[in-house]
C-alpha cells in the first residue's frame, strides 16, 4: 500500500485471470443479449460486415490508382530512354518484373 497525502491507497494489481473471467463474464453477456434480440445482432453484425466492405473498396481504389501511376512512369521512363539498346533492355526487365507482380497479386486474390 502506497501512501499519499497521508491516505493509503491501494496498489491495483490485477491478474491474467481475472481478466480471462471479465472476458469470459462479458462474451456471455453479449451471447445472451444476442440470443435475445436477434434483430439488434443482425443489425449489428450487418453494419460490421457492410463498413468492412466500404473500407475494403477503398483500399482497392488506393491500390489501383498507384498501379496506374507505376504503370504511367513506366511508359514515361520508356519513352525518354528507348533510344539506347542497353536501356531498352533493362526497361524491358523492368516491365516484366512489373507485369509478373501484379499477376502474382491477382492470382493470390483468387
Amino acid at each position: 500500500i502506497e501512501r499519499s497525502h497521508g491516505f493509503a491507497l491501494p496498489k491495483w494489481r490485477v491478474s491474467p485471470r481475472t481478466w480471462f473471467i471479465l472476458e469470459g463474464v462479458a462474451l456471455t453477456l453479449l451471447g445472451v443479449l444476442a440470443f435475445a434480440l436477434p434483430l439488434a445482432a443482425g443489425l449489428a453484425a450487418a453494419l460490421v460486415f457492410g463498413w468492412l466492405l466500404i473500407l475494403g473498396g477503398g483500399i482497392s481504389l488506393v491500390a489501383l490508382v498507384r498501379t496506374r501511376q507505376s504503370l504511367r512512369t513506366l511508359a514515361d521512363a520508356e519513352q525518354r530512354f528507348s533510344d539506347q539498346p542497353a536501356d531498352q533492355r533493362r526497361l524491358g526487365a523492368l516491365r516484366q518484373r512489373l507485369v509478373d507482380a501484379l499477376t502474382a497479386d491477382r492470382a493470390e486474390e483468387r
